[in-house]
């Protein structure tokens, strides 16, 4: 074997080639899964690289407070201004459209934060919204903070513990997939056609780019080699066939 290959093999398992991904294992939920446009991504950046990542996944705060310590870098990670001061950011590498999601029956006109006022929010501890609706948070609407999966938040909604949830669509038509895989969950039975019982208010909360991240104190050897990839799969198109695809 080379020795360029056994010192790649060597640092497979080191925290700069460590990925933590935000989620939580859970009873719908048992081992850790990436929808297609991601697996296609870590895929694509481990061929340009000729290196193997680690995947790892806690829940979001656990996951950047590991990064923070130097654990690894984090995916998917929004930038503010509280969070540059904690860590290095990549390129961005896509950009996630937010969405509010509301019962059919009981949704409400959204053009800015202000429209929330006085409602209760659904959403996990440390996540964010974009500045504006991070500004909301307990000036403008109560937050109904939740560590559990997708499941749980769709079972909140349903039990009217909160009046929305911010939804995260990283991939093409992610939403429309998760409202159809609920509405037939919760559809009532021995009905030919049932109303749907959850719905997305059609004007969504912001788009915000992703990136990759790393605490300030951490080895930025390796999320310098992620820029230089994603640099050139931009130029190249590679990164919009990617998270176009599916």
């Amino acid at each position: 074997m080379p020795a360029s290959a056994s010192k790649l093999q060597d640092t497979t398992v080191r925290p700069q080639t460590t990925i933590l991904i935000g989620g939580q294992i859970s009873q719908s939920k048992k081992a850790l899964t990436l929808n297609k446009t991601t697996a296609s991504f870590i895929d694509y950046l481990e061929k340009e690289l000729n290196t193997k990542f680690t995947l790892k996944q806690y829940p979001w705060l656990r996951a950047m407070d590991a990064a923070e310590r130097g654990e690894g870098m984090i995916f998917g990670i929004y930038k503010n201004k509280e969070r540059e001061q904690k860590f290095i950011f990549s390129e961005p590498i896509f950009a996630d459209t937010i969405w509010l999601v509301t019962l059919c029956d009981k949704q409400f006109r959204f053009n800015n934060i202000s429209d929330l006022q006085g409602k209760t929010i659904g959403l996990q501890p440390g996540s964010s919204g974009g500045a504006d609706f991070d500004r909301g948070i307990h000036s403008v609407f109560k937050p109904e903070y939740t560590t559990t999966d997708l499941t749980g938040s769709f079972l909140r909604l349903y039990q009217e513990r909160m009046d929305a949830f911010i939804f995260y669509e990283d991939y093409p038509r992610g939403i429309e997939f998760a409202l159809a895989r609920f509405n037939r969950q919760y559809a009532v039975k021995g009905t030919e056609q049932s109303q749907p019982i959850f719905c997305k208010i059609e004007q969504p909360v912001t788009k915000i780019d992703n990136y990759f991240a790393i605490g300030r104190k951490a080895d930025p050897s390796m999320i310098q080699k992620i820029n230089q990839v994603l640099l050139r799969a931009k130029k190249n198109g590679d990164l919009d066939k990617i998270f176009k695809r599916y």
